[in-house]
């Protein structure tokens, strides 16, 4: 799995691409297990898949200013 992620970030870019699951249909573990597995990705890049694209494509700011 965690190649395919490597490909689709080499070709969209990491701004491109968010966490996302099935929730409420499905249970959201295997998700989060698919998630888990990109954390060998630089920090900043894992929080942008994990949660700041979404909130960048949604327009919302948690920098608390």
């Amino acid at each position: 799995m965690k190649k395919e992620v490597l490909k689709l970030i080499s070709t969209l870019g990491i701004e491109s691409i968010a966490f996302g699951s099935h929730m409420p249909f499905d249970y959201v573990g295997p998700s989060l297990v698919k998630l888990a597995n990109l954390e060998t990705l630089a920090p900043v890049d894992y929080e942008r898949i994990a949660w700041r694209n979404a909130a960048d494509f949604f327009g919302l700011d948690f920098s608390g200013s």
